[in-house]
């Protein structure tokens, strides 16, 4: 079996899958199948807008960050956002949060991790002493405070000095021009950062040119890694496609989606949930390893940079961010503070896969 065939669906789904797995136990943490069902939601959201062609995003930490304001919201704007985000009859969404944070930046792993969600309100508004203690408690993550009226531009270059501390310089200028204006009143920042080794590398002198297929009918010839090897994967009939596991070294691994035919993106698309995912990957867990010949392409994928606002706003979030947002958890009253951008950044925005 070759899963190199169809490469539109590791470009668009990379990193989608948020199947969390615990350190000690191997068991699946009870926030995948909620954060599962959210990922898909987010991406066929996403996938509809005239600028999405690949895709990359981690659902952890958007859930983390939108999980910060959650924390603060009220009334109907908490109501919306529990809905989008599946997270309604879940007890304690960030203590679970908390956990999964954690477990991703444990000590063992030898992957490295680096999850940076931050809020930035305007330094005249007056936080909630309790917010910003339960903000810390949940999240690690400090309430900054900043002069967007008087300086837009220096407090777009502190929150991405602050990002690149956090993240050992590996992100840069999160934040771009204009991102912060004087109008500005709450500021989400979200980023990722990830390194890992496979498990059993790709041997360089097994690369090769061959046809790598996307939305166009007329396949490109690209570097295409090959080996052979012991792997998990599974059928799924609903998606008419396969899915395999190739693991990197600890923890991590990356799942890969393969249509059965080339053109087969549409009907994947049109059938994907959150549940179906959840349930194919426990299924592989219980399946034995087997001997596959895979095939991925190297790749660079640069300036993946979303701005979260419209696709979060067609989940149902419409009240974050507009005057009826209601976070008077965080401070003030209702409809005093509201969201005015989520801008998701990956690893300096540049992803490389080899």
């Amino acid at each position: 079996m070759v899963f190199g065939k169809t490469s539109v669906l590791l470009l668009r789904l990379l990193f989608l899958s948020t199947v969390f797995k615990l350190i000690d136990g191997g068991s699946s943490h009870p926030f995948s199948r909620v954060s599962n069902k959210f990922s898909a939601k987010l991406y066929n959201k996403i996938r509809t807008f005239p600028s999405a062609s690949n895709i990359f995003f981690s659902p952890l930490s958007i859930s983390a960050a939108l999980g910060m304001l959650e924390l603060g919201a009220r009334g109907n704007t908490k109501v919306q956002m529990d809905s989008a985000l599946e997270i309604e009859n879940m007890t304690n969404i960030h203590l679970n949060i908390s956990h999964v944070l954690e477990d991703m930046n444990n000590v063992i792993n030898s992957f490295t991790v680096r999850i940076t969600n931050r809020l930035c309100g305007e330094q005249g508004f007056s936080f909630n002493t309790s917010y910003i203690k339960d903000s810390l408690a949940y999240y690690g993550a400090p309430v900054g405070r900043r002069d967007f009226v008087k300086f837009p531009e220096e407090s777009r270059n502190e929150i991405n000095k602050w990002v690149e501390e956090q993240t050992e310089d590996k992100i840069k200028n999160l934040l771009e021009p204009g991102d912060i204006t004087t109008s500005t009143i709450l500021a989400l920042v979200s980023a990722v950062y990830f390194k890992g080794k496979w498990e059993s590398p790709f041997d360089p002198s097994q690369t090769r040119k061959r046809p790598f297929y996307t939305a166009n009918p007329r396949p490109t010839l690209v570097d295409m890694m090959t080996q052979t090897g012991l792997f998990r994967h599974i059928y799924s009939k609903k998606w008419q496609a396969s899915m395999i596991e190739i693991p990197y070294d600890g923890t991590s691994r990356m799942l890969i989606i393969l249509p059965d035919q080339q053109d087969g993106l549409s009907h994947f698309e049109s059938e994907f949930t959150g549940e179906e995912i959840h349930r194919l990957f426990h299924s592989m867990q219980e399946s034995a390893l087997s001997i596959l010949t895979v095939s991925i392409p190297r790749f660079v994928l640069e300036n993946m940079r979303i701005d979260l606002k419209e696709p979060l706003e067609s989940l149902g979030m419409t009240d974050l961010f507009s005057s009826n947002a209601d976070l008077s958890g965080i401070g003030g009253t209702p409809g005093e503070l509201q969201l005015s951008k989520v801008i998701m950044s990956p690893m300096q925005r540049k992803i490389v896969i080899f």
